[in-house]
């Protein structure tokens, strides 16, 4: 009777895996069957990695009292950051004396017994699953299995996710194409061709700003922005930036595209009030030997 539930379960979370594109609902879904399927169960949590931030995320949780810090940086070194790399399950009867589980969420919220499972579709980690008990378990031969295979689910519907993610950007790649083909093809204004390129430049890259600086003399001067809103906030705060300094300063002394893959190793580097990037690519705008401008992307990864 029970495994006929079990089962029932596990196909009605393949149905909403396979029919929806929603990824914290279909994560919430895998919780709420698993901890059917695992009466005994005390606290349940569902991470994913969102690979564009850098971050890893709760998708799902059950019984945990303390939900504050429950999403943080892969870089990190956490628990969870961890558990996803393991190459198998973690099981652990004492977790508070298991070198790899042992940690602030063990401890405050009073974990006794936890299997950690990493999350894998085909050969790509994205994610972890914990089952945790505040008190002393022991784990059978068919929770471990019901668990991997819950765990399996949770890990496609993540991959189902990313890949719906990468279908619409690839679509918005392509119209924001179509768009700068469009204005320059209908002969537009020098500012409304520099304003299309540069909020479509900010469209491919998924960049957190986007700016055109006119060169005037020996400083390069903000003129335009995306989004536009952040145009007064520089002009008043970082203001004319001399062509001696800074990354789009060097890329019109040199005439060159220049891209920065870790800012924080960058002397170059002038940090945009209110954002805080990765990255920096700066491309100058020519007319035969003459730089007229650059056009900069500051990037949320490298």
């Amino acid at each position: 009777q029970q495994e006929i539930k079990d089962l029932d379960r596990l196909l009605g979370i393949g149905r909403v895996v396979v029919q929806s594109l929603d990824l914290e609902a279909t994560l919430g879904a895998v919780v709420d069957q698993a901890v059917q399927a695992l009466p005994e169960v005390d606290i349940l949590t569902l991470y994913y990695r969102d690979e564009a931030h850098h971050q890893i995320r709760l998708g799902g949780e059950y019984g945990v009292v303390e939900k504050a810090l429950l999403d943080f940086s892969e870089q990190e070194g956490s628990v969870v950051a961890r558990v996803m790399w393991e190459p198998e399950p973690i099981i652990a009867p004492d977790a508070q004396h298991e070198p790899r589980l042992a940690g602030q969420f063990v401890a405050r919220e009073r974990v006794v017994s936890a299997m950690a499972i990493p999350l894998v579709a085909g050969d790509h980690t994205v994610g972890a699953m914990f089952v945790n008990y505040r008190r002393r378990h022991t784990f059978p031969e068919k929770e471990v299995r019901l668990s991997n295979l819950f765990a399996g689910y949770a890990a496609t519907a993540i991959a189902r996710a990313r890949q719906y993610e990468a279908i619409v950007r690839q679509r918005e790649f392509l119209e924001a194409l179509r768009k700068a083909s469009e204005a320059i093809a209908f002969n537009l204004s020098v500012e409304e061709i520099l304003t299309t390129i540069l909020k479509q430049a900010q469209t491919l890259a998924g960049a957190l700003l986007a700016t055109y600086q006119r060169v005037e003399g020996d400083e390069l001067v903000f003129v335009y922005t995306a989004p536009p809103e952040k145009l007064e906030q520089l002009q008043r705060e970082v203001g004319r930036i001399p062509i001696s300094r800074g990354v789009t300063g060097r890329a019109a002394r040199e005439k060159t595209p220049v891209y920065v893959p870790d800012v924080s190793q960058s002397a170059d580097f002038i940090l945009p009030p209110g954002i805080e990037p990765r990255a920096e690519l700066a491309v100058p705008l020519l007319e035969g030997e003459t730089c007229l401008g650059v056009f900069n992307l500051e990037l949320a990864e490298a």
